[in-house]
């Protein structure tokens, strides 16, 4: 979803910073090879006619759209979709050409897709499956942060592939929770079977922000759903461990203050094996103050066979340098 989330601001960008690593010395006066000059109206094979001619670097091609670009830049949404009309068009009466306008018109459709989504929604249905799932994607999150509640009844009523209406869920959950809380949970809890692949990647996302992580730690608080909860917490601590590693994972544990010892305990348990490579006493003598005395032995030999698949002699080593205790003795046994 994020590479294809482009916007007319990106391309600029892009634009911009392709004449930045192609321009020659301030001294030479050099034209772009496939520049061409505006145009009060531009065609399909117009277009096609700023690509590089013959060529089949595809990074020759990619490396031309921004004077693409920057000749639509002043199109509506309006404009550019009659250009896409024609470039189906054009598709059909000379198929050859079919190959590169399905590039651009792509490209296009990911654009027009973050202002007029519903529009390019019906497009993707027009074209069909060739179209790409990661084109009604990119469509369906435009729609998602523009209007939440038509794109979740519009999730009702699609025909999708199983995996697509997931990532759609998936879209629209982080919107919600970024914007409303008690509709992001609500999906969450009626969705739950289609949202809990996704959900903790989800939440790991939104949470970068410092209110969005807040009001989530609140909900983590407050949730009734067990399962709902988890995830919460889940995506919150997976966040902080992005952020930061071992180190911030275990500040945003103690701030949680749990309350819930089986919620706590399994964040521990979901947690120890990832921390425990990079930052093993530490993450150690997590596991031994925020577990009850009786799970630590099996909480250590489970995060220890984790990191002894990843690297078996540094685990053993570690191990071997530990004092005496059950704990120890289960890790060995594991071993």
């Amino acid at each position: 979803h994020s590479s294809l989330s482009a916007t007319r601001h990106e391309i600029a960008e892009l634009r911009q910073e392709n004449s930045v690593q192609a321009s020659p010395p301030a001294t030479t006066a050099v034209a772009p090879q496939n520049a061409a000059p505006p145009l009060d109206r531009l065609s399909a094979d117009g277009l096609l006619a700023l690509l590089p001619q013959g060529e089949e670097d595809m990074g020759a091609i990619y490396r031309a759209v921004p004077i693409i670009f920057e000749q639509l830049e002043d199109y509506s949404s309006d404009e550019l979709i009659e250009l896409m009309d024609e470039m189906d068009e054009l598709s059909k009466s000379d198929p050859p050409k079919a190959g590169m306008l399905g590039l651009i018109k792509s490209l296009l459709m990911v654009i027009v897709a973050e202002e007029v989504p519903e529009r390019i929604l019906a497009m993707v249905e027009k074209d069909g499956a060739g179209t790409g799932s990661e084109l009604r994607a990119a469509a369906f999150a435009g729609l998602a942060r523009k209007d939440p509640d038509r794109a979740r009844q519009l999730l009702e009523d699609a025909g999708w592939p199983a995996r697509q209406i997931q990532v759609a869920k998936a879209v629209l959950l982080g919107e919600l929770l970024k914007s409303d809380l008690p509709a992001a949970l609500e999906l969450f809890r009626e969705d739950r079977s289609d949202l809990l692949t996704t959900s903790g990647a989800v939440i790991s996302d939104v949470s970068s922000d410092p209110a969005v992580r807040d009001s989530l730690w609140v909900a983590v608080r407050s949730e009734s759903d067990p399962v709902v909860r988890y995830e919460l917490a889940k995506g919150l601590i997976a966040g902080a461990f992005i952020r930061g590693g071992p180190e911030e994972m275990r500040k945003a544990f103690a701030e949680a203050d749990f309350d819930d010892v089986s919620l706590k305990s399994a964040i521990v348990q979901e947690f120890a094996g990832s921390a425990l490579p990079t930052d093993p006493d530490q993450t150690y003598a997590w596991i031994r103050e925020s577990l009850p005395a009786a799970e630590v032995p099996q909480a250590l030999a489970r995060a220890l066979g984790s990191w002894a698949r990843r690297d078996f002699n540094a685990a053993g080593t570690w191990l071997g340098e530990q004092e005496d205790s059950p704990a120890r003795d289960e890790a060995t046994g594991m071993f």
